[in-house]
C-alpha cells in the first residue's frame, strides 16, 4: 500500500467520529485540525507533535496564522492541479484565516472528495467538497506532506 493509500484509509477510518473541539480520539471526538494531526501521525507520514492548547474561536480573534503555519510546518504548500489523494487542503474561514482543513479522498476532473470533521454536522464525514456548503467558493490553499 502506498503512503497515500494509507493516509485515505487511516482517515476513513474516522468517519463517524463526533466534532468536538480541541478532541483527539478517535471514534470519541476531534475537531478539524486534531483529525489532520491524527491522520497523518497515524499513517506514518508525520512525527506526533503537541498542538497545544487552543480556543475553538482563536481564528476568529488572533491575525496570526496558527493554523496555516502548523500545516506549512510538516508539509509543503503545491498547487491545485498538483493536489492528489492523501494531500491536505485548507480553507480561509475568516477575513484572514485558513482555519479549516481536510484530506483529499479523490481528485477527478479537478472536482474533490475529502473527509473533514465538520462542525454544523457534528462529526467526521467524507463527501464531494460541492455537499458541504460551508466550503463553497472559499479561497483554498493545497499542502503535501509527501516531500
Amino acid at each position: 500500500m502506498t503512503d497515500r493509500a494509507r493516509v485515505v484509509e487511516v482517515a476513513r477510518s474516522f468517519i463517524g467520529t463526533p466534532y468536538h473541539p480541541c478532541g483527539a480520539i478517535k471514534g470519541v471526538g476531534v475537531d478539524c485540525g486534531t483529525l489532520l494531526a491524527m491522520v497523518y501521525v497515524e499513517a506514518g507520514v508525520i512525527a506526533a507533535f503537541d498542538p497545544g492548547l487552543y480556543s475553538p474561536q482563536w481564528h476568529l480573534h488572533r491575525r496570526t496564522p496558527r493554523y496555516l503555519n502548523a500545516v506549512a510546518a510538516r508539509s509543503r504548500e503545491i498547487e491545485a492541479v498538483a493536489a492528489q489523494p492523501g494531500d491536505a487542503v485548507l480553507y480561509k474561514m475568516t477575513k484572514d484565516q485558513f482555519a479549516h482543513g481536510a484530506i483529499i479522498t479523490a481528485v477527478e476532473d479537478g472536482a474533490l472528495r475529502i473527509i473533514h470533521a465538520v462542525h454544523d454536522l457534528r462529526q467526521v464525514l467524507e463527501g464531494a467538497e460541492s455537499e458541504f456548503g460551508t466550503l463553497a467558493g472559499r479561497e483554498r490553499k493545497f499542502f503535501s506532506p509527501f516531500v
